[in-house]
């Protein structure tokens, strides 16, 4: 993917609740220079906002860390599959923007830089009620 320049959209609930067999491996993505940006399916889980998936892809990460700890039986993991709230963050601004081939400076919290933005429709809904 990364020779291509494909990028994924990573949904890190809706993985957990439709995936049988795998999680993603976002890590590893990301190490071998696959363009990541998170996304919100909504039809796969039950929250828009991006705050939400970064909290998910930090405990999914976590979880795939214990899992092959455990198929190692507690021996030293080659790699740890870990993301932090630093790589979640990014992935929710910065790498989510150059994922989706948006403007130069799009994801970026700078005087200046594009806007990019969803507004949930249950805010909007609450404003007016």
């Amino acid at each position: 993917m990364s020779r291509t320049g494909a990028a994924v959209a990573h949904c890190p609930l809706s993985n957990a609740y439709f995936s049988s067999t795998e999680i993603f491996r976002l890590r590893e993505a990301l190490d071998r220079g696959v363009k990541v940006g998170f996304g919100s399916d909504i039809a796969g889980g039950y929250e828009l906002g991006i705050q939400g998936v970064m909290r998910m892809s930090v405990a999914v990460s976590r979880l795939r860390e214990g899992l092959l700890k455990r198929e190692t039986r507690g021996d030293d993991i080659p790699q740890s599959p870990r993301i932090d709230w630093k790589e979640a963050l990014y992935l929710a601004t910065k790498g989510g923007a150059e994922a989706m081939g948006l403007p130069c400076g799009s994801g970026l919290f700078n005087i200046g830089a594009p806007f990019d933005a969803q507004q949930s429709m249950w805010n909007s809904y609450m404003a007016c009620h």
